[in-house]
């Protein structure tokens, strides 16, 4: 791994696990509770470096319009498309990773519907995406929209075949099949698993702790953290409770 995109992906985790934060659906949804507006997706990625999230995934676009800390790491959205969730238009690409890498992101994130990817140049351009922005030293998150998976089998055949194409992290959802997931069964089968966060969920912790089991590296949350009424120390304790190894007296 070259030494850029390695020394990058470290700055992304908290406590050995990878922690980033998912701010990035203004654009494909417009005013979401929480980052409603820019004053507030300033705000908020404060508050989260604050608290110890190391790392923010933001669209490109709306880099030069914000100011989050100096330290956090910023993860710039490359593909998306405005009002996405209302439309259902599919994403494009809307930047460069070098114009990420001009506006000061340290990654850069590409999403892609699960049940589109093999569609037209699709798989090409996530491949050219990931090329440029190793060239550049930047490490890749791959966001994975959808978890309508039929069965473990395909869920995990999924995750090892994108695993060739050349991202870092595959940010990408269970769904159903989370529970027929056996401890560790994640660990080596491709690059780093990170747990999303999806619509606020009560269920969360039990769904986080048990995706550590399973392997997962680390979490991309966004609307189970900027709209949980949960103290953000506390849900920091809860993702470290999940994915620090506790010792063994401990776990006796």
């Amino acid at each position: 791994m070259a030494t850029g995109v390695a020394r990058r992906l470290a700055r992304l985790t908290r406590n050995g696990y990878y922690c980033i934060a998912a701010l990035d659906h203004g654009l494909s949804s417009g005013e979401v509770q929480g980052i409603s507006t820019l004053r507030q997706l300033n705000h908020c990625c404060a508050t989260l470096y604050g608290f110890g999230f190391p790392a923010a995934v933001l669209n490109t676009g709306v880099m030069r319009h914000i100011n989050p800390p100096a330290q956090m790491s910023i993860v710039a959205q490359l593909v998306g498309m405005p009002m996405h969730s209302v439309n259902a238009l599919d994403r494009v690409p809307l930047a460069m990773p070098a114009v990420a890498a001009t506006a000061g992101a340290d990654a850069v994130s590409i999403q892609l519907q699960a049940d589109a990817m093999y569609g037209p140049g699709v798989v090409e351009r996530l491949a050219l995406l990931s090329h440029e922005a190793h060239t550049l030293g930047m490490p890749v998150l791959l966001m994975l929209n959808g978890d309508d998976w039929t069965s473990a089998k395909q869920f995990m055949g999924t995750v090892r075949s994108l695993s060739e194409i050349g991202v870092d992290l595959i940010k990408v959802g269970p769904g159903t099949i989370l529970d027929e997931l056996s401890n560790g069964t994640l660990v080596g089968l491709g690059v780093p698993l990170l747990y999303p966060g999806g619509e606020l969920s009560s269920d969360y912790r039990k769904c986080v702790t048990r995706a550590a089991a399973a392997g997962y590296a680390g979490v991309c949350v966004g609307r189970n953290v900027f709209q949980s009424t949960v103290p953000l120390p506390k849900q920091l304790d809860i993702l470290d409770s999940a994915f620090i190894p506790q010792p063994a007296s401990v776990v006796q």
